[in-house]
């Protein structure tokens, strides 16, 4: 038991003490110093009172059988490697007090959910790494800097629309421009992402370590991906890059002992551009999209021909004597209706 008048719960105060199941700090507690309770393995609860203000960073760290935690409304930063490695922690609650999440704040590959409060206006990159389970991720409206635009899934920075944080579960909004810096990084659970046409850059590490990433649909307008985006996705064999240009790259953006497994998806007019450019060009082949290839609309894309008996609408729902070229909705015998590319 902690005395009733200790104010400071020091730094590695009690480090590996994994005999260490259960504790309650003291209301005099105003500040708990850096790796406090570091790899306590056995501690499942902790009671943390309205006193403290302060929780330093590395505090939680390889609590690995913490299941639930209630972080005070007093304190107004999640520092960093606060709870990095409680992997048993499945949904965590952050105060409406707290403005800061530093990087590695949340290392925890349990977490399924995480809500972010209108009061944060700082998460640092790889906040969230390697929290490979993560499959909800709500910003509550009226964050001012924030949003999870169309119930994505993601942490979108609303000024310059860069996704900074991302999940499994996340559908990249055709509203994105970036994705930023570790967005996916260590997301193990993440086996295909759809960038859509709006992406310009994959920022550094974006989906580094993603080991169950086995293809990634690129859009039309990317221009450039930085160093590590994809390094150590060792399962990545397919990318469908709809950009005609040549992307450009930083030196090290692929896995050199890896490049080699990948093919490459490109428009046919653009394979010797993609040949003749590094990295693409120690790919294990360079190949020309096909029409049942994945696109970045999700729509299928198709022949005129194969129009003719079906009813087709434009996007208002006027009945077209004809398909056009470009977007449709057709119905089909049974029915059912879709939108399709025309060529």
């Amino acid at each position: 038991m902690i005395p009733s008048d200790v104010t400071c719960i020091g730094e590695s105060a009690f480090y590996g003490c994994s005999g260490l199941s259960s504790i309650a700090i003291p209301n005099n507690v105003t500040t708990i110093r850096k790796r406090a309770f570091v790899n306590c393995s056995s501690l499942t609860s902790i009671t943390i009172p309205n006193s403290v203000t302060t929780i330093e960073g590395g505090a939680f760290g390889g609590c690995s059988a913490l299941t639930s935690i209630l972080i005070p409304n007093s304190v107004t930063s999640i520092r960093s490697g606060t709870f990095y490695g409680c992997n048993s922690l499945t949904s965590v609650t952050i105060p409406n007090n707290v403005t800061s999440i530093e990087a590695t704040a949340f290392g925890c590959s349990g977490l399924i959910s995480i809500t972010i409060p209108n009061s944060v206006t700082n998460i640092e990159a790889t906040a969230f790494q390697n929290c490979s389970n993560l499959t909800t991720i709500i910003v509550e409206e009226g964050n001012p800097k924030y949003d999870s635009r169309n119930n994505c899934n993601a942490i979108i920075e609303t000024s310059s629309n860069t996704l900074i944080a991302g999940c499994k579960a996340t559908i990249i909004p055709n509203s994105v421009t970036n994705i930023g810096e570790s967005a996916f990084a260590e997301c193990s659970s993440l086996s295909s992402i759809t960038i859509p046409n709006s992406v310009t850059e994959i920022g550094y590490g974006g989906f580094r370590n993603c080991r169950n990433l086995t293809s990634v649909i690129i859009g039309n307008s990317m221009v450039f991906i930085r160093n590590g985006a994809f390094v150590d996705c060792s399962d990545l064999t397919d990318i469908y890059c709809y950009t005609e240009d040549a992307v450009a790259t930083d030196l090290y953006v692929f896995e050199d002992n890896l490049i080699g497994n990948i093919t490459l998806h490109v428009p046919a007019v653009s394979i010797n551009a993609y040949e003749t450019t590094e990295p693409w060009s120690q790919f294990k082949e360079i190949v020309a999209l096909t029409d049942s290839d994945p696109n970045p609309t999700g729509m299928k894309i198709i022949e005129l021909k194969r129009l003719e008996k079906v009813n087709v609408y434009n996007f208002k729902g006027c009945r077209l004597s004809a398909a056009h070229k470009g977007m449709n909705i057709i119905q089909t015998s049974d029915g059912k209706t879709k939108k399709v590319i025309v060529k």
